[in-house]
């Protein structure tokens, strides 16, 4: 797979960034799971749209040639923990995913002393 570029500006608003991220770093840093990652580039692909648990299950089982589990109940299962581990792992890199119940997952730059959200 060929290098991601750094990213230059916030995935959400589009602010020029004064030092661009290498996510893919990040990511070795943060000690991401693969699915972890995925979903990673996958909401920074978004640029600032939200993504839904649905969107987020199809990142997770994208190269299981069955499309993951049929029962959605085990999708969720799968959905709630990469999400929940990504989000524990994010604080300190200059990214959070913030989550709401209506609307999915969002990845943002994190504010000044931005020390992580509780939850999935």
């Amino acid at each position: 797979m060929p290098r991601r570029p750094p990213l230059t500006e916030c995935p959400c608003c589009k602010t020029k960034l004064d030092e661009p991220i290498d996510v893919e770093v990040l990511a070795l840093h943060a000690g991401l799971t693969e699915d972890e990652e995925a979903v990673l580039f996958a909401l920074i692909e978004e640029r600032g749209r939200w993504l839904n648990g649905e969107k987020i299950a199809d990142v997770i089982y994208a190269d299981d040639p069955n499309g993951g589990p049929d029962q959605w109940a085990k999708q969720q299962a799968a959905v709630r923990n990469v999400m929940s581990g990504l989000r524990q792992k994010l604080p300190g890199t200059r990214l959070y995913v913030e989550h709401l119940n209506q609307r999915g997952w969002v990845v943002r730059l994190a504010p000044t002393g931005f020390s992580g959200w509780r939850g999935a």
